[in-house]
Order: structure tokens, then sequence, then C-alpha cells
């Protein structure tokens, strides 16, 4: 199997992880976030993602690409979404 150049060492962190669905906001530490992936920028300027798949403690997201490519490899398991899937991700 071809290595994936947006393979790193994830495993480390994102095996197993469960993630949810959800709107990007900023905190008091940071006013964008990148996929752990692609590191495609995630923040509320009209240009980035602004919805994606992130760990339940916020630390790490996920474009809805990467997501959907890496979600078998890496046995994401889901939780309840915060909001809507019906929402646009950019």
């Amino acid at each position: 199997m071809k290595q994936d150049w947006r393979i790193t060492n994830q495993m480390n962190y994102l095996q197993n992880a469960a993630l949810r669905y959800q709107s990007f906001e900023t905190t008091p530490d940071s006013d964008h976030e990148h996929c752990s992936f692609c590191c495609e920028k995630f923040s509320l300027s009209e240009h980035d993602l602004h919805t994606g798949h992130c760990t339940l403690d916020g630390r790490h997201w996920i474009c809805i690409s990467c997501f959907s490519d890496f979600c078998q490899q890496f046995n994401f398991q889901i939780e309840e979404s915060i909001d809507a899937y019906s929402q646009e991700d950019r």
C-alpha cells in the first residue's frame, strides 16, 4: 500500500479517537486550527473551513475530506454532533 503524504504520526493520538462534527469556534487560546492530516485551516474567516470533525476535547480537527479518507483506517468513533450536518463546510 502506498504511503499517503497526510499520514505522519496521527495513529499515536487519533487511532480509535472519539470525534464529533461541529462548527469551529474561537477559544481564548486560538483563533484557528488546522486539519490534523492535510493542514487545511479552520477559522471564522470567509475563505477557511467552518465545520469539521474534532476530538471531544477540541484539540484535533479533521476536515470532511480527510475524515472520509481515513475514517475506517483510524477506526474513528462518532459521538453525537453539537450542530446539524445541514450546515455548509465552507
